[in-house]
C-alpha cells in the first residue's frame, strides 16, 4: 500500500498551491473621446493631502506611465481625477459544494506468476475518484468596492470616464485597489461604451 502515498502527497501539494493565490473578478465600464496616441501625453493626478489617496494616485500614475504617458506638474495636457470607496458589509447566500469520493477511477493488479508450478502472487490496488457530491446552503459577508476615473483636458472637458468595481470578502479598500486600478487600465482606453470583466490575480 506504500505506492499510494505519492499520489496523496501530490494532491495535497496542488491543493495548497491553488489556495495561496486568488483572482479578483473586476468589471470595468469606460467611455472616452481619446484620439489614438501618437506623441507622449503629459498628465497630472488631482489628489488630496491624504496619504492613502496619494498611494492610489501612484498606482494610477504607474499604469499610465506604462502606456507612454508622462506625469508632470508643468502645464500638463491632461488631469486625472479619481474617487473610490467600499460599501458596508452585506450578506449573500450561496450553495457551498461538498467534495468526496465519487467512485473508482481505476484498479491495477501487481504480481508475478510461475507457470511451472502454477503459482500466482498478486496485489490489487484500487484508486478512487473524487468530485462534487452535493451542496450545502451557506451565507457569506461581502463588500462592494469601486474606482471612478475621469480624465479632462486643459479646457476641463471630459475625455475619459471609467468605473471599475468588484465584490469580495475583503473589508479593506487598500487591499483591492491594486486590482481595481489594473482592471481600469487593461486594454486602455478600451472601446467606448463597452463593459468588460477581468480576472486580476491577487496574492494572498
Amino acid at each position: 500500500m506504500h505506492a499510494i502515498k505519492p499520489f496523496l502527497l501530490l494532491a495535497v501539494t496542488l491543493l495548497c498551491l491553488t489556495g495561496c493565490a486568488s483572482v479578483t473578478p473586476t468589471t470595468v465600464t469606460r467611455f472616452h473621446q481619446l484620439a489614438p496616441q501618437t506623441n507622449p501625453r503629459t498628465f497630472t493626478v488631482s489628489v488630496t493631502d491624504s496619504l492613502e489617496a496619494r498611494q492610489y494616485a501612484h498606482l494610477i500614475s504607474r499604469e499610465l506611465e506604462a502606456r507612454g504617458w508622462i506625469r508632470t506638474s508643468r502645464n500638463p495636457l491632461y488631469t486625472v481625477h479619481f474617487d473610490c470607496g467600499i460599501s458596508a458589509p452585506r450578506q449573500v447566500q450561496f450553495a457551498r459544494p461538498i467534495y468526496g469520493e465519487t467512485g473508482v477511477q481505476f484498479t491495477t493488479v501487481v504480481g508475478s506468476s510461475r507457470r511451472r508450478h502454477a503459482t500466482t502472487i498478486a496485489q490489487t490496488y484500487t484508486f478512487p475518484s473524487y468530485g462534487m457530491v452535493g451542496t450545502l446552503p451557506a451565507t457569506e459577508t461581502v463588500y462592494d468596492s469601486y474606482l471612478n476615473v475621469i480624465i479632462t483636458d486643459a479646457q476641463n472637458r471630459h475625455l475619459f470616464e471609467g468605473r471599475s468595481q468588484t465584490t469580495g470578502t475583503t473589508p479593506a479598500l487598500n487591499a483591492v485597489m491594486p486590482a481595481l486600478v489594473q482592471a481600469m487600465f487593461r486594454e486602455f482606453p478600451g472601446k467606448s461604451g463597452e463593459t468588460k470583466t477581468y480576472a486580476i490575480p491577487r496574492q494572498e
